[in-house]
């Protein structure tokens, strides 16, 4: 539906009031295909019961009209035999005959009240779906970004998506779910209000309806304009304000030992001119707005005089007069009409600005994914020679730069830990080594054998994640030792335990192996969770671990327990990469990678890196331990 000038609208306006929105253009909908996006009911609901609402004001604001036409021309104790609102009229024959004027109003007046009731059940559901409709928009993109996320995680890694998916979740979604709210809470209900009102005003005088509604116009843009203005000065008095106010209080600490240097006058001058500019920007804070504007005021007064006058005149023309039923009944029509353009306005406005963040999170779900080709490629069982990173550049799926011209060797029977000044740029790195995220250039060496070679997935195979949540999944210990893997009887779980630092919490749980966890565990501390993940990797046993440490324990047995369960992955010639939180693991690491703006800044142990590098030592103070040093 396009409404021009001609009714009010800025030209060129388009609003979709159609029930099925258009697929034409970048963005016609909230709900794209493309993206497999799919329209709730929810949407229906509200545009049928907005729809509702829209009809049922102008009824009810013409029933309004009727009652007060009745309370006039009634003064007199006589029943008329119809009531006039302009052209619309009522007849009296529904009440009994010889009714009272008085029994009329209250019959017009229950009338008004069950169709003010109608009118609110009705707002109350379109406003209820709508709410529905945008939390249905924000569900759906949710599912399909988890499991987009997963999809492009072999591509682009987790944490190249990590800052988009960011985005997504504090500004895209939030405005798009607010417009789709604000959307269908307004449209058609209020294009319905401003179509209707306008013509049940037209209909009883047009030029008292059109004064009135460009009048109101005006006011109503003149408002927005002054306090647009008064919101884009208001930093820059305030800015003033607080110099002059700094000034005066400098000049008054030192207006002494100024006159030591120059006349008195001038400070004093200085003085009065800066008490000037505070005074000035002062009242400009203490301003009330614009409806406190001389301009919008004598505006008001001025509109309301010419209305005055106007329907003074019809009212008293005895060739056709107008009631003050009908005078009521366009001025409330007109004055509702004109709120509900700035509504239907506000929705219109809502939905443009979500446009470019509708279309930003429909480019990344309609992104595909680079099907991998399976010929010839080799399938490694484990890493016996080296992992080796040879000058590798790697982006964001926006494009942004996230690591660059990285190169590492990574051997069986080491721990390597990795800091960084960005905790994105080291779990990016991390990734990379778990297999996920493909470099933008250089290359990945497995035992001297070029990743593009290996099949993604057998990289993944020969790795294992661990957590400060193990992680866990549902299902008893045993079974989560066992994951992704199948029971071997040759395989002694508690033995595996023991090596791991976890058997004495297994031992304290309810049914030992057999007690039922989940991932929200509670009755294991962090350093036992972990400590169970690396039990995973005996069982398992991966070429590459990739560890992130809980936060520092209470008590040091608790990390030394931990670290020796790091260090008996290194004795069965594991790749140990740890992301440290604690001291005793930087000390314990065979290197230390310091990643900087995208780099890697320094390779060494931690005492070598104490020695040689002033970033290190103040993030080891910042993040470790003073003692360290």
């Amino acid at each position: 539906m396009v409404l021009g000038s001609a009714s009010g609208w800025p030209p060129g306006m388009i609003l979709f009031v159609s029930p099925c929105d258009g697929e034409d253009g970048v963005f016609s909908s909230f709900w794209p295909r493309q993206a497999e996006i799919h329209r709730p009911e929810s949407t229906w609901l509200a545009m049928l019961f907005g729809s509702i609402a829209g009809f049922l004001l102008p009824v009810l604001i013409l029933l309004l009209g009727w009652t007060l036409d009745l309370l006039v021309r009634g003064s007199t104790g006589d029943m008329p035999s119809e009531l006039r609102v302009g052209p619309w009229m009522l007849q009296t024959s529904w009440l009994s005959a010889g009714a009272s004027p008085l029994r009329g109003i209250l019959g017009l007046v229950v009338l008004m009240a069950i169709v003010a009731l109608m009118k609110l059940l009705a707002v109350v559901i379109c406003e209820r779906a709508a709410c529905h409709a945008s939390l249905d928009f924000d569900t759906q993109v949710q599912k399909l970004l988890f499991s987009k996320s997963g999809a492009l995680a072999t591509e682009h890694g987790l944490s190249g998506q990590r800052s988009l998916l960011h985005e997504f979740q504090l500004t895209s979604i939030p405005r798009i779910r607010d417009a789709i709210l604000a959307w269908y809470a307004a449209m058609p209900r209020f294009v319905i209000h401003v179509v209707l009102l306008f013509a049940l005003a037209s209909t009883i005088d047009p030029w008292l309806t059109a004064t009135a509604a460009v009048g109101i116009f005006i006011l109503r843009t003149t408002f927005f304009y002054l306090e647009s203005n008064r919101r884009k000065q208001r930093p820059v008095h305030l800015e003033r304000w607080r110099a002059a106010r700094e000034k005066l209080a400098y000049l008054c600490d030192t207006a002494p030992l100024l006159a030591t240097i120059h006349d008195t006058g001038d400070t004093a001058n200085s003085y009065r001119s800066h008490l000037q500019s505070y005074r000035q920007s002062g009242l400009s804070l203490m301003d009330f707005g614009g409806l406190r504007s001389p301009v919008l005021q004598l505006m008001g007064v001025a509109l309301a005089t010419l209305l005055s006058i106007l329907a003074a005149v019809q009212i008293l023309d005895t060739s056709g007069p107008i009631g003050i039923g009908a005078i009521a009944t366009l001025v409330v029509a007109v004055t509702m009409g004109i709120l509900a353009f700035s509504r239907a306005g506000a929705a219109v406005s809502r939905r443009r600005e979500a446009e470019a963040s509708v279309q930003q999170v429909v480019n990344y779900l309609s992104q595909g994914e680079s099907g991998e080709v399976q010929k010839d490629l080799q399938e490694p069982v484990q890493v016996s020679g080296a992992l080796e990173f040879d000058h590798l550049t790697i982006r964001e799926s926006s494009g942004q730069k996230l690591l660059e011209n990285i190169s590492l060797r990574l051997q069986p029977g080491q721990i390597t830990a990795i800091v960084g000044t960005e905790n994105v740029q080291t779990r990016a790195l991390a990734e990379l080594i778990l297999g996920f995220g493909r470099p933008t250039s250089g290359r990945i060496l497995i035992d001297d054998v070029d990743s593009i070679d290996i099949a993604r997935a057998s990289i993944q195979k020969l790795s294992l994640w661990v957590s400060p949540n193990g992680p866990l999944v549902s299902g008893s210990i045993e079974e989560n030792l066992w994951i992704n893997g199948h029971p071997d009887a040759t395989v002694d779980l508690m033995e595996v335990a023991r090596r791991a630092r976890v058997a004495e919490a297994i031992f304290n749980l309810p049914e030992g192996l057999q007690t039922l966890v989940s991932p929200a565990e509670d009755r294991l501390q962090p350093d036992a969770m972990f400590r169970l993940g690396i039990a995973r990797g005996f069982v398992k046993k991966p070429s590459i671990v990739v560890a992130e440490e809980p936060q520092p324990a209470a008590r040091a047995s608790i990390e030394h327990d931990t670290t020796e369960a790091l260090l008996q992955l290194k004795a069965d010639g594991v790749i140990v990469v740890v992301l440290p939180s604690r001291i005793t693991t930087l000390r314990a690491a065979d290197q230390v990678l310091l990643v900087h703006e995208h780099r890697i800044a320094a390779v060494g142990t931690h005492a070598e890196l104490l020695e040689t590098s002033e970033l290190y030592r103040h993030l080891n103070y910042l993040r470790f331990s003073a003692v360290s040093m």
